[in-house]
């Protein structure tokens, strides 16, 4: 008789516990989807066209098998960054750089502003540079990688751009 007693307590356990141990699994699912979505959604702004340009099918074609070849890589070293800092100061970047774009500060003064928010202690400092030379590296190789892929008349309309954009911010 105990025996069909703990059969049947074991089973109403489990009947109960099933539901919530699926729910759990459904926020931890949920919470990776949303994760992968904004990490896809910030590969998006780097591996694009710059906006004066409309790319032939040919170059969107290179562009993805470019972003599937160096996406981890920017990927990686993004991750790089992050760790260095601790969730506090994550938080206290993003807030301090919303302060900044709110009040105008660009620049040196608003990185200024957003690193004395942080307070980084020295050997956060030099991994946080290290990390972050690394990540300018994988940008700047990325960005050539892109121009590369552009005609001639597409880099030329990329130069009056920016000519027009440089006379535009020294006024």
């Amino acid at each position: 008789m105990s025996v069909i007693r703990f059969a049947l307590a074991t089973v109403a356990m489990l009947v109960l516990a099933a539901p919530v141990h699926a729910e759990d699994a459904k926020k931890a699912d949920k919470a990776a989807k949303g994760a992968a979505k904004k990490q896809a959604e910030a590969l998006d702004t780097v591996f694009m066209f710059p906006k004066v340009v409309e790319p032939s099918e040919e170059q969107k074609t290179k562009l993805a098998a470019l972003r599937t070849e160096l996406g981890p890589k920017l990927t990686e070293a993004q991750k790089a960054v992050a760790t260095v800092l601790t969730p506090e100061q994550r938080q206290i970047r993003r807030d301090t750089t919303k302060a900044n774009k709110d009040a105008g500060l660009k620049g040196k003064e608003a990185r200024a502003a957003v690193m004395a928010a942080m307070k980084l202690t020295d050997e956060q400092m030099k991994s946080l540079d290290t990390a972050e030379k690394a990540q300018a590296e994988v940008r700047k190789g990325i960005d050539e990688k892109i121009l590369a892929l552009l005609t001639d008349e597409q880099k030329a309309k990329v130069a009056e751009a920016k000519k027009l954009a440089k006379k535009k911010k020294d006024k």
